[in-house]
């Protein structure tokens, strides 16, 4: 097996660096046009998005465009959505979010829609969902799919 770079989406906030060892040349910062991560030896076919909470997961499963990423990834072999989060998060939404308590009663999305598009990203556009339970096992979770498809190549 080679060493393979990972590569970091510019617009992604707070996410994971992966840093030089025996398997990783580091991370490279670039625009990706689809997705958060992927590595360089394998860009067209491994393609992971990263979702830090489910408000954020919430949030992207009303807008346009993230509809419009869901089907640009449809092109890829491997296809990842890594949660920073439990499921159990979902099931609890809009509790334990960032939103006051005081203002849950103003959300519309709840747990059945959520899981409704949650299994239409696996049926409909063969996505893989992992709950990673927190952004360090997440992280784990992402570099694993690194080694496994620069394996693969």
């Amino acid at each position: 097996m080679g060493k393979f770079t990972v590569l970091k989406d510019s617009r992604e906030k707070l996410g994971w660096d992966f840093p030089e060892d025996d398997d990783c040349l580091g991370t490279t910062v670039c625009k990706l046009d689809t997705g958060d991560y992927t590595i360089l030896e394998a860009k067209d076919l491994l393609c992971i998005e990263r979702k830090q909470n489910v408000s954020e997961l919430a949030h992207n499963f009303i807008e346009p465009r993230f509809t419009k990423e869901l089907e640009r990834l449809q092109e890829f072999k491997y296809k990842f959505l890594i949660c920073e989060f439990r499921l159990q998060d979902v099931l609890t939404y809009p509790t334990g979010s960032e939103i006051p308590k005081s203002r849950h009663h103003m959300v519309r999305i709840r747990f059945p829609f959520l899981f409704a598009r949650i299994n239409s990203l696996q049926t409909q556009y063969g996505i893989n969902v992992i709950f990673a339970d927190s952004p360090k096992v997440a992280q784990a979770y992402a570099w694993s799919i690194f080694k496994y498809v620069e394996g693969k190549l």
